[in-house]
C-alpha cells in the first residue's frame, strides 16, 4: 500500500514538471484596414496651428495691501504675549559641558532622526531632544532614550508663539 502511494505521488509529481507546449498562432496573414477610423493627416495639422487667442491685460481695480498689513500687525501684536505648552524628553542635566557634548552625541546615534538640542542654564547643562504636544507623543522617544539613560525624565515646558 505504501509502494502503491509513493509511486502515485512520484508520477503526478514527474506528470506536473514535464513540459507543457502551447499552439502558437500565426498572425502573419492578418490584416486590418483601420482608414474608415482613422482622422486624415491634414485634419490633425490644422488642429495643431490653431492658436489661442489670449485676453488683454485687467489691472486690478482694488488693492487691499494696507488693509492686510495692518490686521496682519493686530495679530502679531496680539499674540507677544500668548505661550503654548510643549513636552520634551530632558536626558542629562549638570555642570559638565563634556559630559553633556559627549550623551548628546549617543543620543544622535541611538535616534538619528531627533535632533537633541544643549541648553545652559546657570549653572548647568541640559540636554533635551523635541518639541511633542503632548506627553503620549513623547512617550516612543522617551522609552528609547530610557533604555540608555536611565535618567531620562518627561518634561513640560512653555514657550510664546512669537519665538
Amino acid at each position: 500500500m505504501k509502494q502503491v502511494f509513493s509511486l502515485l505521488i512520484s508520477g503526478m509529481l514527474l506528470w506536473q514538471c514535464s513540459q507543457k507546449t502551447v499552439p502558437q498562432a500565426d498572425y502573419s496573414d492578418f490584416k486590418e484596414d483601420l482608414s474608415s477610423i482613422k482622422p486624415p493627416i491634414d485634419s490633425m495639422a490644422k488642429a495643431e496651428s490653431t492658436e489661442i487667442e489670449k485676453a488683454p491685460y485687467a489691472a486690478p481695480t482694488f488693492d487691499q495691501t494696507r488693509e492686510m498689513n495692518a490686521l496682519i500687525d493686530s495679530l502679531s501684536e496680539d499674540n507677544l504675549d500668548k505661550t503654548f505648552r510643549f513636552y520634551t524628553v530632558q536626558v542629562y542635566v549638570g555642570n559638565s559641558r563634556e559630559d553633556a557634548n559627549e550623551i548628546r552625541s549617543k543620543v544622535y546615534k541611538i535616534i538619528p532622526d531627533e535632533t537633541p538640542r544643549l541648553e545652559w542654564s546657570q549653572p548647568n547643562f541640559r540636554v533635551k531632544v523635541g518639541k511633542f504636544e503632548s506627553p503620549l507623543d513623547a512617550h516612543k522617544t522617551f522609552n528609547t532614550l530610557k533604555k540608555s539613560f536611565p535618567g531620562a525624565v518627561l518634561v513640560s515646558e512653555k514657550a510664546f508663539l512669537n519665538d
